[in-house]
């Protein structure tokens, strides 16, 4: 996952990082997917990814071989929203996108305001 000031990718992963760089938050050397259609599953991130709230938020998504899986993409309306490459070929963008949903977790109380923060209990 990588913060990015970028406004439109391009053809070129480095490019669309804005000189940032990506923090790896889910890596396995094997990992079986198993779902079910038409409803949500997921996976918890090795590594927490603190999103800044402001920038745009590149999700960068690699595996390698499928042993007879399949991920699924949808085309979008909006422009150029994925960068994609297949088994290192050539570089493409286009208009797919995965169908995937990141659950954010906000901190209640930012870490600044302490000392601030009056409380009420009853």
């Amino acid at each position: 996952m990588c913060h990015t000031k970028v406004t439109k990718l391009v053809n070129n992963f480095a490019t669309n990082f804005g000189g940032n760089t990506p923090l790896e938050v889910f890596s396995r050397s094997s990992y079986y997917l198993s779902g079910t259609p038409g409803t949500w599953f997921g996976f918890d991130f090795d590594k927490k990814f603190e999103y800044n709230g402001r920038d745009n938020l590149i999700v960068d998504v690699s595996w390698n071989g499928d042993s007879g899986g399949t991920c699924y993409t949808y085309w979008s309306p909006a422009t150029a929203r994925c960068v994609y490459n297949w088994n290192g070929g050539a570089v493409y963008l286009a208009n797919y996108v995965h169908y995937m949903r990141i659950t954010l977790e906000p901190n209640a109380v930012a870490p600044t305001s302490l000392g601030r923060v009056k409380a009420v209990f009853k």
